[in-house]
């Protein structure tokens, strides 16, 4: 259900009165800017994840090259809807039919499947499940992806960075991702992007361990020293 008058209204009253405003992402910044909302206002201050011991502790590998018997994993994990790229997802599968890939949906559906979709080969619909299959998942993909049209950060792009995978994501969501560094940027979220991205990573798996080793480093950028300390130098004057 879409938000009412009311709340659009209180909302922006709550916006006129406060000193600060925090958002997690510069996407979420630029968005209150276009609702007339002072950049002055506007303090960023990204999301933190406390990574586990075990975390530091996994060993990724990647084959010489995906083949049927060793197909490349692609993650997707979340609420499957249309504001996560499901459609650019599924129509890019469409184009990927029969290459050494799988795809791995974790989440509850919240969107009417095509029909090619619900049985299909390179399909693997998990469904909403425990946090221990979620790290489990997290280990044995290759590759995660998040095609998002909106978030104001996606805090699995740092859960799947502990775990020292990969991510494909766009520009609209928590900037997580340093193009080629940790992963890849999508250009535009469309199914050829993420075709080319795909192909990419399915033809140059030596990259996508250079990708993962790149994680380490990204992923410490996010503790919660460093958002604690970010929100203490906030200056409210």
């Amino acid at each position: 259900n879409y938000p009412n008058d009311r709340y659009w209204s209180d909302w922006q009253q709550e916006c006129k009165l406060a000193d600060r405003i925090l958002v997690n992402s510069n996407w979420s910044a630029q968005a209150l800017e276009k609702t007339g909302i002072k950049p002055a206002k506007i303090i960023t201050v990204p999301l933190a994840y406390q990574r586990e011991q075990n975390n530091s502790e996994f060993t990724r590998i990647y084959p010489d090259q995906f083949t049927k018997q060793r197909p490349l994993k692609v993650l997707f994990l979340g609420q499957i809807i249309i504001r996560k790229g499901i459609a650019e997802i599924l129509d890019a599968i469409t184009l990927l039919t029969d290459f050494p890939i799988e795809f791995w949906f974790v989440g509850q559906i919240k969107v009417n499947l095509p029909r090619f979709a619900i049985n299909h080969p390179q399909i693997k619909w998990l469904g909403e499940v425990s946090r221990s299959l979620t790290y489990y998942y997290y280990q044995q993909a290759d590759v995660f992806l998040l095609p998002t049209h909106s978030d104001g950060f996606g805090l699995t792009q740092l859960e799947a960075q502990a775990w020292k995978l990969p991510l494909i994501t766009s520009q609209f969501c928590g900037s997580v991702v340093k193009d080629q560094i940790n992963g890849l940027i999508l250009p535009q979220i469309t199914a050829k992007a993420i075709v080319n991205s795909i192909t990419f990573c399915l033809e140059n798996p030596h990259k996508l361990a250079e990708l993962s080793h790149g994680s380490t480093e990204i992923v410490s950028q996010f503790t919660l020293e460093q958002l604690s300390q970010k929100i203490a130098d906030i200056n409210i004057y």
